[in-house]
């Protein structure tokens, strides 16, 4: 017996589109859409927006102007913003040729996969926010399956990050999501795999962002000791990577 995923449902725009002249704001806001193939609502609000009610209300109104898709998922979780081509095109044409490359629709979203993508893009607006206030910036970011883990020689090792950040083009720094699905033992031997990364020189460091509870983090920590990686590999819980302004970001780097 096959099992089907669960889908997201789309919102269903009615009416005339009302005409909309994007702003520098809505550019950004779709840019980064277009980048990470999907954002949530509140993450909307929390980067471009001084309250989520404005954000909704900005939202509402790319949506009904044929910029956004809007899909609906549990009624406790945001709704998930995702571009259309109409957005995407309007996009392209604003931005510079090389960052246009690298927009995409989002494609089918399955709701078994939004809470770890939600997090990943989380890590990347928080690394974004760490660059801007070290003053080496975030010059790339990729994720699962990108170039830059290949360049940096991490598939010898058997290490696809979930997401990595090259700052200032000379530091890298590897970011793993825990939902607490992953076994230790897995974890364990990602880690070993980790430590020869940082003893060659190929990473400057790794950001484990948590998902779970305390006992998790716990076990964690602990598998990171045992791994000689004390101070080179920093466990972040997910409320940490949310708060802003960013609280002693020089202490998530190796000095």
């Amino acid at each position: 017996m096959s099992v089907r995923r669960a889908k997201a449902q789309r919102l269903v725009r009615c009416g005339k589109r009302p005409v909309v002249a994007l702003t520098e704001r809505d550019i950004e806001l779709l840019t980064l859409i277009a980048l990470v193939r999907y954002l949530s609502l509140t993450q909307a609000a929390r980067e471009f927006f001084p309250s989520l009610d404005r954000a909704r209300r900005r939202v509402r109104l790319l949506f009904d102007a044929g910029y956004l898709g809007i899909t609906l998922t549990a009624s406790t979780s945001p709704n998930l913003l995702s571009l259309t081509r109409t957005g995407l095109c309007a996009v392209i044409e604003r931005v510079p040729a090389h960052l246009g490359e690298q927009l995409r629709l989002a494609g089918p979203i399955r709701l078994a996969g939004v809470k770890h993508r939600l997090a990943i893009t989380d890590t990347r607006l928080f690394a974004a926010q760490v660059g801007a206030v070290r003053g080496r910036p975030l010059t790339r970011w990729s994720q699962a399956g990108g170039e830059l883990a290949r360049e940096r020689g991490l598939d010898a090792l058997h290490l696809d990050p979930d997401g990595l950040a090259e700052f200032a083009g000379i530091e890298f720094v590897a970011a793993e999501i825990d939902c607490s699905t992953e076994a230790l033992g897995v974890l364990k031997s990602k880690l070993r795999r980790y430590a020869e990364a940082a003893r060659s020189g190929l990473l400057h460091g790794l950001w484990l962002v948590l998902l779970g509870g305390t006992e998790r983090c716990e076990n964690i920590r602990s598998l990171i000791v045992e791994a000689g990686l004390s101070g080179w590999a920093i466990v972040l819980s997910h409320e940490q990577v949310l708060v802003r302004p960013l609280i002693e970001p020089d202490k998530l780097f190796v000095t």
